[in-house]
């Protein structure tokens, strides 16, 4: 696919697209063909088109974590908070997504209103990444637990952060979902979180009328 990649990199995507669609008649089951049009419709913001994409990535290939953390990013745009956590509690076991999924995890949690899970979340994240940590301060979906974040413990500057193993070109999509999230999730989170909760309470009321 390194043909494709200068129309990628010039920003080309449609033609990149194009080009995709047609390598598919001949590799139908190609992993790197669905990831990289994951990617690309990324871009273009079709987020829908890129799930697609990559969730026919992650059928030929589970093992590749970025496929399942973008899922995961994209089903927190669109409001789906239980897809959302499903994707991102596989990706912990990535050693290079793990900081990010933990991180996301813990914006998932305050949406529900855990508290607690979400600052253990958190910490875990900043634990494993500490570059997380000014990232954390300054969200403001943390602002109810900013007195419980945990300051890391740096002992070496020079440790290789496992963030940084991460291509340029998945820093790249990340950071994309993450800017669309901020966007999208300032209206969210409030709407969300009232969703869940009025779900929630009306759970605990049956309980009690049982």
């Amino acid at each position: 696919m390194h043909f494709v990649m200068h129309y990628v990199l010039g920003e080309r995507y449609k033609e990149a697209i194009n080009i995709m669609n047609e390598a598919l008649k001949y590799h139908p089951n190609n992993f790197d063909i669905y990831y990289n049009m994951g990617m690309i419709y990324t871009m273009l913001n079709d987020f829908i088109s890129a799930k697609t994409c990559y969730e026919k990535a992650a059928i030929i290939n589970s093992l590749e974590y970025n496929t399942n953390y973008n899922i995961a990013m994209i089903e927190l745009i669109l409001g789906e908070l239980e897809e959302s956590e499903k994707y991102f509690t596989n990706c912990i076991e990535s050693e290079e997504l793990s900081p990010h999924a933990y991180y996301q995890l813990a914006k998932i949690y305050m949406i529900k209103s855990d508290k607690d899970t979400a600052i253990k979340a958190l910490n875990i994240a900043i634990d494993l990444d500490n570059s997380l940590y000014e990232k954390a301060i300054e969200e403001p979906i943390f602002i109810p637990i900013k007195g419980y974040i945990s300051y890391p413990n740096i002992e070496d500057e020079d440790i290789e952060q496992k963030s940084d193993r991460i291509t340029k070109k998945e820093k790249k999509i990340i950071n994309h979902l993450e800017e669309t999230y901020k966007l999208v999730g300032k209206l969210n989170y409030k709407e969300i979180g009232i969703k869940y909760n009025n779900i929630k309470n009306k759970i605990e009321e049956r309980q009690i009328e049982q």
